[in-house]
């Protein structure tokens, strides 16, 4: 498996995870992925309505899929770029990041002028 990820990693436009959901073994486009959270020593992966859990640290991950444009929003949370709708302040210390599909997740101003920076502002 662990050859089979190495194999997948790329630029933006091949960049793909592997997951194990029970004996078959799902590819999954970064494109796809909407955020992804961390979750003890695994990660979530947050595609449309699924969810997949994959053995990775959310280090990892970010590392894998910066260049597929994934930036980290909060210390626990990476966030596909191209699925942010808008950003809305709630208060001076917390911001949400509305996704296109109606997910609503929580931002840590840390991260925000990364955000803001990367995807243009």
């Amino acid at each position: 498996l662990t050859e089979l990820l190495r194999a997948t990693e790329g630029n933006r436009n091949n960049a793909r995870v592997l997951v194990r959901n029970g004996d078959r073994v799902l590819v999954i486009g970064a494109e796809e992925i909407d955020w992804i959270e961390a979750y003890g020593d695994y990660v979530r992966l947050h595609v449309g309505q699924q969810v997949h859990l994959l053995r990775s640290t959310l280090t990892e991950m970010e590392q894998r899929l910066k260049p597929a444009g994934f930036a980290r929003a909060h210390r626990s949370r990476l966030v596909n770029l191209e699925r942010i709708r808008e950003f809305n302040t709630v208060s001076p210390t917390e911001l949400l990041i509305v996704l296109k599909n109606g997910a609503r997740l929580n931002a840590s101003p840390t991260y925000l002028k990364d955000l803001q920076r990367r995807l243009g502002a």
